[in-house]
């Protein structure tokens, strides 16, 4: 019989892992399997908590070790499985799926993370056939759903992708993800109007995408008619700060019906908002100050606005001049005008829309486009990894200046965006602040493309003045910067 201090701590430490309490998790499993050295469950756990603090490559190392102590185990091979495809080892990790379900057949995660990384390695028609094996398993798995409709989606597979949305909304009791992910491609169509009142879905997690534990404005209810004189409305900011600017254009429109508008911001935003004069209130975000039933998540506002198809412009920033006199100087040090900024990779590594949302162009790719690019080229590359930035230098055969300091600063970010002469990238936080501040900008899109630069077209009636550049064939980039290259010819920067 098992030591009942022991599986006590064995208990506890699988609830710290439970709540997210990760660091305190680790500490405790490594003590325990220090202190026997021979439990695969003891370093299967450890690896558990490692892979859901997000680092990989010890998690790996950790359920490694458990898979050599016990080489059958499904739940072990399931594991480094996992960890395989976080770490983009698609073939490696759908080996260990096999062979999870050649030792347990019904192992549906198993089924389900082998469809997405036979996707993930382009295999499309076997993970379609996998993800409907799925349903036919658990006709019940919101997730298999998810994926079979994006795979139809990254194909162009559009009205197959909308049935099977709408099938899965009839099918499960909770379709709130469904509906949500429908909307994505609704919105992506054009079809705002539906797409605006399929979004509001996201709203039945509005706590969770607030951070608060308060009421909100009934989403359920129709959009406001007529003025809103004398009415508070607090807005609030949801998912990551691209988003929070992107929705801030419909602001004003609030303040126009005569409301008195209250908006709550995190701090890195609140001055930078606060100039643009769209509200008329800004507060730093803090725990439920502000929330009652007048709040709205800003995601709210089209729907709430009954904005259709309109598409506002985006929200005017204003930069603070000693900013833009210092990102000026070192822009001067780097080299002439005009100056490019580059941006190669954003986005979700995991998560359950990291199929959708990531968005890494490989840096030696990048680079041959960046080496026929004009001026003088400034990566501005949120977390670059070492020495990255020099790599791309090598790659261009040409000086490239590191900027990538700038993301820790809002305030910096803007100032550099607003004396950029052009930005090359992929879409992330910068190019929402660069939409604030200049007309121009060069997106590439990747298959398939996020809702707001529309599935297909070189402009998005979001940015009008930013020229689109967008996959045709998933993880094949040659043709967008080919095109991108090809929009510098005979440019005119005076």
């Amino acid at each position: 019989m098992a030591d009942p201090a022991f599986l006590h701590r064995v208990q506890a430490g699988i609830r710290l892992i439970e709540r997210g309490e990760l660091e305190q998790a680790e500490r405790l499993f490594r003590q325990l399997t220090e202190a026997h050295p021979r439990d695969a469950g003891l370093w299967n756990l450890l690896g558990a908590a490692q892979h859901k603090a997000g680092r990989f490559e010890e998690a790996l190392a950790a359920c490694q070790h458990a898979l050599e102590l016990d080489r059958r185990n499904p739940d072990y091979l399931y594991s480094v499985g996992s960890i395989l495809f976080n770490l983009d080892r698609p073939d490696e990790a759908a080996k260990k799926f096999r062979a999870t379900l050649s030792a347990r057949p019904n192992h549906i995660d198993a089924l389900l993370d082998l469809g997405r990384s036979l996707r993930d390695m382009g295999d499309l028609r076997q993970a379609e056939t996998i993800f409907m094996r799925v349903l036919q398993r658990a006709p019940s798995s919101q997730e298999a759903y998810i994926d079979l409709c994006n795979l139809y989606e990254s194909q162009d597979r559009n009205e197959e992708a909308e049935r099977c949305f709408r099938e899965g909304i009839a099918q499960l009791p909770r379709p709130e993800d469904l509906h949500f992910f429908l909307s994505l491609l609704l919105l992506k169509q054009g079809r705002f109007a539906e797409g605006w009142a399929e979004y509001q879905w996201r709203s039945s997690r509005r706590n969770e995408l607030a951070g608060a534990k308060l009421p909100f404005w009934t989403w359920r209810e129709t959009p406001w008619s007529g003025r809103l004189d004398g009415q508070r409305v607090a807005m609030w900011p949801e998912q990551g700060l691209g988003d929070i600017l992107f929705f801030l254009r419909f602001s004003e429109r609030v303040r126009r019906l005569g409301a008195r508008t209250v908006l709550y911001l995190p701090r890195r935003l609140v001055g930078i908002v606060r100039r643009a004069e769209c509200v008329d209130e800004v507060s730093e975000l803090s725990d439920g100050a502000g929330l009652s039933r007048e709040s709205v998540l800003l995601g709210d506002l089209p729907f709430m606005l009954a904005s259709g198809d309109e598409t506002p412009e985006p929200l005017r920033l204003k930069p603070l001049q000693e900013r833009l006199e210092t990102m000026r100087r070192r822009l001067a040090d780097c080299g002439p005008a005009p100056y490019i900024g580059l941006t190669w990779r954003a986005g979700l590594k995991t998560g359950p829309q990291r199929y959708q949302l990531i968005k890494d162009i490989p840096l030696e790719d990048f680079a041959r486009a960046a080496a026929r690019l004009p001026g003088t080229l400034v990566a501005v590359q949120r977390n670059p990894e070492a020495d990255e930035v020099a790599q791309l230098a090598t790659l261009a055969g040409r000086p490239v200046g590191d900027f990538s300091d700038v993301n820790a600063d809002l305030e910096d970010a803007l100032a550099l965006m607003a004396c950029l002469d052009d930005y090359v990238g992929v879409s992330n936080t910068n190019m929402h602040l660069r939409a604030g501040v200049r007309p121009q900008a060069h997106v590439l899109v990747p298959l398939p493309p996020e809702w707001r630069w529309m599935a297909q077209g070189e402009e998005s009636p979001w940015y009008r003045n930013f020229s689109i550049f967008r996959q045709k064939y998933r993880n094949d980039w040659k043709e967008p910067l080919e095109q991108l290259i090809n929009s510098f010819e005979n440019r005119d920067f005076s």
